[in-house]
């Protein structure tokens, strides 16, 4: 969960797991999120511009890792994907809109092709 790692990047001890974030949810935007749940943490700091200053640090960072994360992921897929079109020449390749955007940049795209992949 990018919000733990940007915690842990900030040398933070907290950790959201999966049953504490549910609850979460229901605050709608990652730093009203933060700043609700830093409300409710007696080791948070107690003045207000403290907190808003750590709850837009932790969001740039909890962005910027969940950005890195997603990359990581396109990465791979578009990898695959591109091994599997060069080992099997003659598949069909069809994308079911193909007029739907992607999620991933043409700058993303060069740095997942600039990994060589080898077919063992």
């Amino acid at each position: 969960m990018a919000f733990n790692l940007a915690f842990e990047a900030m040398g933070l001890p907290w950790r959201w797991s999966a049953d504490y974030y549910g609850p979460l949810l229901h605050v709608t935007g990652g730093h009203d999120r933060l700043m609700h749940d830093m409300a409710q943490r007696p080791d948070a700091s107690a003045g207000l511009a403290e907190r808003q200053a750590l709850a837009r640090e932790l969001h740039l960072r909890k962005n910027a890792l969940y950005a890195a994360q997603a990359a990581g992921i396109a990465c791979s897929i578009t990898r695959s994907a591109f091994f599997v079109r060069d080992r099997y020449p003659g598949a069909a390749w069809a994308r079911p809109d193909p007029d739907a955007p992607t999620a991933m940049t043409l700058d993303t795209i060069r740095q997942c092709l600039s990994v060589k992949i080898s077919p063992s």
